[in-house]
């Protein structure tokens, strides 16, 4: 709140953005002036759509496409690693507590049908293969899509 007020004050931002940057920048101010608040919703929409694609009893095709839609170049995909961790960290408290605080709470309308068509140790095994692949996309020359592919499909497989 400290911090989105002071965006408002000093930065001329509207009290809606400003509450959506800090929030999304965890309290970082200097975060929170790198972040365009537009191009980051475009980013977790994407992201959750995916997560929907990947747990919606559907055919493989639309989470392939789904895929294909949060893949970039490696050096945009910290972006994208950050938000699917944010999205699951969301999930995971969604299951423990249903009036948890969520990093993306304004998405919750979204997150709650997903996190009740999900186990919580699925959840946590997909939030530990996410970390590794992650590491493996970032650091090694793994393939993007690929790497995606294999780490959204056993959630896939549950449904």
């Amino acid at each position: 709140d400290d911090l989105a007020k002071l965006l408002v004050e000093r930065m001329e931002f509207k009290p809606k953005e400003a509450a959506e940057v800090a929030r999304f920048s965890h309290g970082s101010p200097g975060r929170a002036l790198s972040i365009n608040a537009q191009q980051y919703g475009d980013i977790r929409d994407r992201v959750l759509a995916t997560l929907e694609a990947a747990l919606a009893p559907r055919t493989y095709y639309n989470l392939i496409d789904a895929v294909r839609a949060i893949t970039v170049e490696r050096t945009e995909m910290g972006e994208r690693f950050l938000m699917l961790e944010e999205l699951t960290r969301d999930l995971i408290l969604l299951k423990m507590s249903d009036d948890a605080k969520l990093i993306h709470h304004d998405a919750k309308d979204r997150l709650t049908p997903l996190a009740e068509r999900v186990g919580m140790s699925s959840l946590v095994q997909f939030y530990e293969k996410l970390l590794e692949t992650r590491e493996a996309v970032m650091k090694v020359n793994a393939n993007i899509g690929l790497s995606l592919q294999a780490l959204f499909l056993p959630l896939r497989l549950q449904n």
